[in-house]
């Protein structure tokens, strides 16, 4: 409903708006390839309620197709994303170090 505030709005209205605010010739692409992620993914059988409930909104003839990962994914990701951090540990920028050497540490550290 467009005069919905969209912190009420639910996940399918929000794909469905962001999708029709794109150029038309690529909403079928959009439409074709919505990917769930995050915790909620692991919710049993919400990629087929989210890809009923946007089908109901899309335009006839438009394919809604939405994946997620499959659960074993889900719960290494955190994992991953662990140990990603800690490999780049030397690029973490501390509070101290800010305060005490200003912007340019920034370009110390990333450039």
């Amino acid at each position: 409903n467009s005069n919905s505030n969209s912190n009420s709005l639910g996940i399918h209205e929000l794909v469905y708006n962001l999708v029709q605010s794109i150029d038309p010739d690529l909403r079928r692409s959009f439409y074709s390839e919505i990917f769930l992620t995050g915790g909620t993914s692991a919710c049993p059988n919400m990629d087929v309620r989210l890809e009923n409930e946007v089908r109901a909104l899309a335009l006839p003839g438009y394919r809604v197709r939405v994946r997620s990962p499959i659960k074993k994914e889900i719960t290494i990701h955190p994992w991953i994303g662990g140990s990603i951090l800690t490999s780049v540990a030397v690029t973490w920028i501390t509070s101290s170090q800010y305060q005490e050497i200003g912007p340019s540490i920034v370009h110390q550290k990333f450039m």
